[in-house]
Order: structure tokens, then C-alpha cells, then sequence
């Protein structure tokens, strides 16, 4: 709210409130209107942040000397009589105020109107040159609806149903259009980049990170978020900013390119295969020499394993790689033991013998040879934690007692997962804070097809969506949160899994939480049912539920019953629930009937309807025209839940309710 909004809302209240109130009522307010646009704009946005601060109450407006159009009088084809108020609207809470300006005129209305939880008008009392009138101002294009209508005294009284503009939108919103389409183009083009480099060089986006290869497209948007919204609404500065997007994106392909050059030339089976369809494919330009050295392939291995820096110090020469003889040497070193009998030991032991990232390379890179991979190597020690690795098979088997791992044995891990193509890994005992780490290097490898990390192999392919499926079950298996950061991680990017049954596991709060943060910022994520029922979870996971529910537009059903949901939480919970118009069952009660009035018997007993479901139901209850009984027998809703819902009740006067035996 602004300065400007505040005096806005004061100029409402003046003698010249006709030229806002009713823009379109003749032609002159319609030429008056014509110059006033950013005034009404500025009025229009200050209502629609103060009616989130309205309490919701009965508001009512008055006429005289006149009769409602025939549209309030006569049904028309769908039954409905009603109109679209086409300015702003001014009404009153006290009916006082509505009578007094009835009663001027031989013939007196009286609107009569409920505000909800959504359809809520702005109070301007505490701005009007005429407080004593308790004024509550509706936005344009506000719907009204005859819900009944009956004479008191010589005044006709017309209750209505209200139903505000939703796609109204603030000053700020107006104004930073442009800026948001170049935000939206760039986040578009950067998700295209990555679609196209995932399915024709993967071998780019495992070894090389994101921030490194996007750095280009990352760095323009960045920079035109900095920029203000005003920019943008020059002609000259959107022509020039999406010139820099298309510019960015030209460059990012050709760094790209450049990249799969060098791998070409040094040496990834991946990356070659992909360039020698290419080249097949194109005009016959051969751009590389097809004749790879082993040494050259072993020095481009070595690069990417290493990280980009030092992939980039290769490039320019700054630095001779270990690779070899050289590798098997300086481990050697790290061993306590002479090359040659590396290849023909069972077990490496470096427990407190890794001192920097440079060791870890030294390992890798021995671990690269083939003297090794077809050696006798069946396990590593780290730090009293025995990892049994199979070489050949691609599996790791990391010791019982993985909490105690430094985050050097986290960064080989991590290495290993990304630079020797495991297919299997199985630990557990992890700390959260190394889960999270262990998450990503998962995420990007394109071998690894399970991980054990809680008695339990996650298939890590169909939980990635590389081998699609639309439904997994992991209920009871007895998972627990370094289980649930992996499957977050994933299934955040899976854009084909509708079904993921988690319940009856060993979650709790932290493990929920990661879930529903992973699918809060995914972009792809199809899911649409989630039971989190008997999960006994506290008022805490409302937070991450309702932020997860403000943005997903596939979840239809969920079930939250026989927690401990309630205080606060209960309230951002069915605040996030009724806000989230795709949600059509909740905690088993059928909320896509209710919003759409099609019921008019509704058996909730027995169901587990708690504080949450309470409050849902009460939220709902008021706009139930035609529901005529209700039953909630059976059920515990405390005195945290009954009271909105029998301040529900009261509203709906067509309604007879069983709730015997419903609180507690």
C-alpha cells in the first residue's frame, strides 16, 4: 500500500466520486474516465490489497425511487438472475446507513450481501470523509447474484450472492508486463537449452555444471531482473533487451559447441557418438579428427572428473593431469605402497589418509584404469567405514556407519556416483546435511539405477522419469528422511509420475518437508494425489503443504486425517486448501461438489473430520444453496474447528445438520 493507493482511496470519498463509481453510466463520466485511467488503476489496486485485511461480514446498499432491471426479476436460461456491477461498488456494513438512503425516494431497495473468504471488498472508513457511513468499496466487475428476496416495512430487501473480479490485477502488476515477458522468454529459453543438450549430449550435463554451461543465459537474466519494470515500457529497451535474450541463447549453443568440440578431440564416448551422428548428418564438413589417443581420452576423462576449473586449466595448458602410470603412482604415495602392487590388492585402505580434493582425483584417476577394473579391488576403507565396491558391476556398498563420514569421503562419493558410472549404492546412517550433497550427484548421473539408503532400493530411473511410469508405491518400506531428500530431488523434475504413495514410513515432519519444498519449485511435477493420512504429524508441516498448494495445478486430492494439525497451522492449511481451485477431495469430503452447489445430502460420517476438515467445511458451507442435510456425527472436531463451522451453519439457513457426537 503507497501513498499514492491512500490518497486515491481519499479521493474516492469526495464529490467527484461519480467519475470513479460510474465511468460508463453516460457519456460525459465516460470522457471523465477517458483521462482518469491511472487514477482508477490506482484506486482498483489499492482495494484489491486492503480487501485481504477486510473481516468478512454482512454489507448492504441502498436505492430509491427506482426498480432493479429485469435481469434481477426474471431467471434467465441457466436459472440465475443477477448482473455485473461495471464500476467500483460502495456498500455498508451498518444497515442503517443503506435504509437512510433508501427512504429518500417513494420506492426504497436494500441490497443485502455476505462477503466470504474470497469475495471481500476494502474498508475505507478509516480514509472516508464520511467514516460514520462505514464504507466497504468493491472493485469493477463485481457479480451479483439474487439469492432471495423479501418486503420489511415499505423497503424491499434483496439478499445476493457475491462474487468479486479474480483476474483484476494491481498498478504494479500492469505496469511490469513487459518486464515479466522477458523474464518468462529467458526462463523458456534456458529450460529449451536444457531439453536439447539432455536428449542429444548428455554426457554434457553430467559433467559439466550448470551454472558453467548456462552462465551466459543465467548472467543476462539476472541482469534484466535488476532492471526496474519502467524500462521495459520503452519500445527501444524491450526491442533491445529481447535482442540480448536471442543473443544469449545463440552464444550459450555456441559455447556449448565449442565444449563438445574439445570432447570430440580428447575424448568422452558419449559426447563422440553424439558428434559423429551429427557430423554423418550434416553437410560433410568434418570439424574434428576421428583418430582418439588412449592418452587423449584419459587426459579429457581425468578434466571433467576433476571439475570444469580444472577441465578449463587443461585447456589452456596450466596443468599436466595425473593419468597412467602417473595415477597409480601418486596412489601409491597416498597408500603407503609401491604402483605395482595396486592392481593386485583386495582392499585400499585410507582410513585418515585423504587430506584435499587432489587426493580424491589421484583416486579416481586410478580408479579409471583398466589395470584396476579388471584387478582383485573388492573394497575401500574410509575412516572405520568399509565401502565394498565391485568394479566390474558398477556396484558400491558403503559401511553401516556412514554418519561418521568426513565431507572428503561425501566429495569422493559424490565423485564416484558422477565419474564411474555406479548402477548401485547402498549406505545408510547418512546426515541430513550430506544427503542433500549426495542428492544432486544422483539427480545427475545417468547410470545409477538404485540407491539403498534406508533398507529399501529407490529406483532412481522411473523416480527421475527417465524410464517413465505414472504411479510408484514405497508404503512401508520403512523409508526416513535421508530417503525422502533423494526422492524430493527427484521427483521434482519427473514430469510423468502422477502417484507417489510414501505413507506408513518413517518420514516425520523433516522428510514431508523436503517433499513438498522439491515439488513447491518444480516446474514439471504432475502429481496429484498425496495421503499423508495417520502420518502423526504436527501443526509444523502446514507451512510446506500450503506454500506446496499455492502453486500446483494438478494436485486433486489430498488426505491429512489422524494428525495433530491445528492452531495456526490448521488455519494455513485450509486457507491454502480453499484457495486451490483444482482440489476436488479433501480429507474424503468432496470439495469439487461443494463449490459447484451440486449436492443436497452430505454423509460425513465417521470420516475422521478433524480442525482442518472443520475449517474447510465451513468455508465452504455458506455458498451451499441447495444441501439441505448434513451429518458429522462420528467424528472429532474440537472447539478449534466447531466454531467456524457453526458460524457456517447459522449462515446456511436451508441446511439441517447432524452433528451429534461431532466435537470433542
Amino acid at each position: 500500500m503507497t501513498s499514492t493507493m491512500a490518497i486515491a482511496t481519499r479521493f474516492v470519498s469526495r464529490n467527484c466520486a461519480d467519475a470513479v463509481y460510474w465511468p460508463h453510466s453516460d457519456p460525459l463520466m465516460g470522457r471523465v474516465s477517458g483521462v482518469m485511467q491511472t487514477t482508477l488503476y490506482v484506486i482498483n489496486s489499492a482495494v484489491l490489497k486492503m480487501s485481504k485485511l477486510t473481516t468478512a461480514s454482512t454489507v448492504y446498499r441502498g436505492y430509491s425511487g427506482g426498480s432493479m432491471p429485469t435481469a434481477f426479476q426474471q431467471a434467465n436460461q441457466f436459472g440465475v438472475r443477477g448482473g455485473v456491477e461495471s464500476g467500483f461498488m460502495s456498500t455498508t456494513t451498518d444497515r442503517s446507513v443503506a435504509t437512510s438512503y433508501a427512504s429518500h425516494g417513494t420506492v426504497g431497495i436494500v441490497i443485502e450481501m455476505q462477503m466470504g473468504m474470497v469475495d471481500r471488498g476494502a474498508d475505507l472508513s478509516w480514509c472516508s470523509q464520511y467514516a460514520h457511513e462505514q464504507e466497504i468499496l468493491f472493485q469493477p466487475l463485481t457479480g451479483l447474484e439474487v439469492h432471495e428476496q423479501r418486503v420489511e416495512g415499505s423497503v424491499l430487501v434483496m439478499a445476493m450472492r457475491l462474487s468479486i473480479n479474480l483476474t483484476s490485477e494491481t498498478i504494479e502488476r500492469v505496469t511490469s508486463q513487459r518486464k515479466s515477458l522477458v523474464e518468462r522468454t529467458l526462463l523458456q529459453m534456458r529450460r529449451e537449452l536444457h531439453d536439447v543438450l539432455h536428449r542429444r549430449a548428455p554426457g554434457i550435463l553430467t559433467h559439466v555444471p550448470e551454472a558453467v554451461l548456462f552462465k551466459t543465459i543465467d548472467r543476462t537474466r539476472d541482469e534484466m531482473t535488476s532492471k526496474p519494470a519502467d524500462f521495459f515500457n520503452k519500445d527501444q529497451s524491450l526491442s533491445d533487451a529481447f535482442a540480448s535474450t536471442l543473443q544469449a541463447k545463440t552464444r550459450t549453443v555456441k559455447e556449448a559447441e565449442q565444449l563438445l568440440l574439445w570432447a570430440v578431440r580428447n575424448g568422452d564416448a558419449d559426447l563422440v557418438e553424439w558428434c559423429l551422428v551429427t557430423n554423418r548428418q550434416s553437410k560433410g564438413q568434418h570439424f574434428f579428427d576421428e583418430s582418439l589417443t588412449d592418452g587423449e581420452q584419459t587426459l579429457y576423462q581425468i578434466a571433467v572428473r576433476c571439475g570444469f576449473d580444472k577441465c578449463a586449466k587443461l585447456l589452456r595448458g596450466d596443468q599436466t593431469p595425473r593419468q597412467g602410470t602417473n595415477a597409480l603412482k601418486q596412489l601409491g604415495k597416498i597408500l603407503g605402497v609401491s604402483h605395482m602392487q595396486i592392481p593386485h590388492q583386495e582392499r585400499w585402505d585410507l582410513r585418515d589418509k585423504i587430506q584435499s580434493g587432489e587426493d580424491i582425483d589421484v583416486i579416481l584417476a586410478a580408479l579409471s584404469e583398466e589395470k584396476v577394473k579388471g584387478g582383485k579391488l573388492q573394497d575401500i576403507l574410509i575412516d572405520r567405514t568399509l565401502w565394498v565396491i565391485s568394479p566390474q558391476s558398477g556396484h558400491l556398498q558403503v559401511g553401516k556407519d556412514s554418519s561418521r563420514m568426513t565431507e572428503w569421503d561425501v566429495e569422493l562419493l559424490c565423485k564416484l556416483i558422477a565419474a564411474y558410472r555406479l548402477r548401485l549404492l547402498e549406505t545408510s546412517g547418512l546426515r541430513v546435511e550430506n544427503c542433500k550433497r549426495l542428492a544432486d550427484a544422483i539427480r545427475s548421473s545417468t547410470e545409477l539405477m538404485e540407491v539403498n539408503l534406508d533398507g529399501f532400493a529407490l529406483p532412481i530411473k522411473k523416480l527421475k522419469g527417465t524410464e517413465p511410469v505414472d504411479s510408484l508405491d514405497f508404503s512401508d518400506k520403512r523409508l526416513g528422511v535421508a530417503s525422502a531428500v533423494v526422492i524430493a530431488s527427484l521427483i521434482s523434475e519427473n514430469a510423468s509420475l502422477t502417484k507417489c504413495k510414501l505413507s506408513g514410513n518413517q518420514l516425520g515432519v523433516d522428510g514431508w518437508t523436503y517433499i513438498f519444498n522439491g515439488l513447491r519449485d518444480s516446474p514439471t511435477s504432475k502429481i496429484t494425489e498425496w495421503d499423508l493420512s495417520s502420518e502423526r504429524l504436527g501443526p509444523t508441516i502446514a507451512t510446506p503443504l500450503a506454500e506446496y498448494l499455492t502453486v500446483t495445478a494438478e494436485l486433486t486430492s489430498l488426505d491429512v486425517r489422524y494428525n495433530s494439525i491445528n492452531g495456526n497451522g490448521a488455519s494455513q492449511l485450509s486457507v491454502a486448501v480453499l484457495g486451490n481451485l483444482k482440489i476436488e477431495t479433501f480429507n474424503e469430503i468432496p470439495i469439487k461438489e461443494m463449490r459447484t452447489d451440486s449436492l443436497t445430502e452430505l454423509d460425513l460420517k465417521d470420516k475422521g473430520i478433524e480442525v482442518v476438515g472443520g475449517m474447510v467445511l465451513a468455508g465452504l458451507l455458506p455458498v451451499m444453496a441447495s444441501l439441505t442435510e448434513l451429518n458429522l456425527s462420528g467424528n472429532k472436531i474440537n472447539a478449534e474447528g466447531a466454531q467456524p463451522l457453526a458460524d457456517a451453519l447459522r449462515v446456511n439457513a436451508s441446511l439441517t445438520p447432524d452433528v451429534s457426537a461431532s466435537a470433542s
